[in-house]
């Protein structure tokens, strides 16, 4: 039980920024582990954000989804912004050589890319939000935010890293003999959920690993953050204009 209490809050650390013990320490033989617990941090965000969201049911969906979409990045802290705009940055700056992508991933600085990413995410998170509220479909925004993490854990396990370094190599090289039937029974449970939704994060998922393995060769954690990003604006867009 303490494993897996060290576990999950270890993983809520490093998907978001909601509190956690004081004695969780960072342990790097853990990273594989607790990619197990990202779907169980996505619950939670996403409750979060349905239970705002059906408080404010009243609320113009507008503007809620505004509110929402601000909540969300502060929830996660904005990693997985961060992670989008560092790769629109390197994918349009590094004109096809790795080593410099992956210079431009690691400059703290903000480019063009990187700002038209931001912009054009958030502007189809809160117009699919909004169309959602005015659904009341609050249940879909938890599916969504936990199928995002999910795909993050399926594209860590099917793509080598990028690099020799860092914690998305570092968690790649610790991912448990389990993982696949772990991968594979969480898939089940989805399908039950949501099939046509899964069936469209399949494909999105095999697209963007197949443009992480010709970019780069591989995944880096930016490239995971993105793909969290691009996952959820696209699991968004599927469900609002399903309605």
């Amino acid at each position: 039980m303490k494993n897996i209490l060290h576990d999950y809050f270890l993983a809520q650390s490093f998907l978001s920024r909601l509190p956690i013990p004081k004695n969780i320490d960072y342990q790097p033989e853990r990273l594989g582990y607790i990619t197990f617990y990202y779907p169980i941090v996505g619950i939670l965000i996403g409750s979060i954000l349905a239970t705002i969201a059906s408080l404010l049911a009243a609320v113009d969906p507008l503007l809620v989804a505004v509110l929402l979409t601000s909540i969300w990045a502060v929830i996660t802290g904005a990693l997985h912004l961060d992670g989008l705009a560092d790769s629109a940055d390197a994918w349009l700056g590094g004109h096809g050589d790795r080593q410099r992508i992956f210079e431009i991933m690691k400059d703290p600085l903000l480019g063009t890319a990187g700002v038209v990413s931001l912009v054009l995410i958030l502007l189809l998170k809160v117009i699919s939000l909004s169309l959602l509220l005015q659904s009341h479909a609050y249940l879909d925004i938890i599916l969504i935010v936990v199928t995002a993490r999910f795909a993050a854990v399926a594209l860590l396990y099917l793509l080598p890293a990028a690099q020799q370094q860092g914690l998305a190599y570092q968690a790649k090289n610790a991912l448990p003999s389990i993982t696949p039937y772990y991968l594979l029974a969480v898939t089940l449970i989805l399908t039950v959920l949501a099939p046509m939704s899964l069936l469209l994060i399949a494909i999105v998922i095999y697209l963007l690993r197949r443009f992480m393995l010709q970019s780069i060769g591989g995944m880096t954690g930016d490239t995971l953050g993105a793909s969290i990003e691009i996952l959820e604006v696209v699991g968004l867009l599927a469900i609002s204009t399903a309605f």
